[in-house]
């Protein structure tokens, strides 16, 4: 992802209208550089209350250079886990499971050396299980018993970023939750912005959005 400033636990990102990956040929934001794998957020006047929490996960849970890569997205999940999953914003290990399922495939990087983090092997079953159960609709060759280790690789790798960058689930949940509240706010009266900017500082947990307009003569 790429980060406009970037100074102690401040972070700025920009965010641009584009068609994204064109899956859905609605045009809409993403993050600035994600225009080849992600699809975008479009913009209504009226959005459901949750309708930016897809954007809150792209700023808050995403960490780190982002290659649109299935590892990038299992990290984003480790983040999940230390933030929503620990505030019980989600309930489940499993449903995070099947959120996860839903996009894997078999060609997981798999580093020399593997490490899960002791909270992921607490719920690495219930994980797993969700994983099983949603993959199997979606790839042709189902996941082996071996593709466990690598997936919960990623998966605490995003966890154990999580605790660094956040220190506390609670600061890390308010901050996803403020993003997407902020950007609904912020964008209600608006069709089609030059630019968003997002400013999320840390140790405050506030969250700034601005909004910038084109200038038609």
């Amino acid at each position: 992802m790429r980060i406009l400033n970037q100074g102690g636990n401040m972070f700025r990102f920009k965010l641009v209208m584009t068609f994204g990956n064109e899956y859905t040929g609605e045009e809409g934001l993403l993050p600035i550089g994600w225009d080849s794998w992600a699809t975008p957020t479009p913009l209504y006047s009226q959005p459901h209350k949750d309708h930016y929490r897809g954007l809150a996960h792209d700023l808050i849970e995403h960490m780190g250079e982002q290659n649109g890569t299935v590892e990038d997205e299992l990290r984003a999940f480790g983040a999940v886990l230390f933030g929503r999953y620990n505030m019980g914003d989600i309930y489940s290990a499993f449903h995070i499971g099947i959120e996860i399922g839903s996009f894997i495939h078999n060609y997981i990087e798999r580093p020399k050396h593997t490490r899960v983090c002791e909270e992921v092997l607490e719920i690495q079953d219930q994980l797993w299980e969700g994983i099983l159960e949603e993959s199997r609709h979606i790839l042709t060759v189902p996941l082996k018993p071996k593709d466990k280790r690598p997936i919960m690789h990623w998966i605490s790798k995003g966890f154990m970023q999580a605790q660094r960058r956040y220190k506390s689930s609670a600061c890390m949940t308010n901050l996803y939750l403020s993003v997407a509240h902020q950007l609904r706010e912020a964008l209600r009266f608006t069709e089609s912005p030059k630019a968003v900017y997002v400013t999320v500082d840390i140790p405050t947990e506030i969250v700034h959005v601005r909004v910038k307009e084109h200038v038609y003569d």
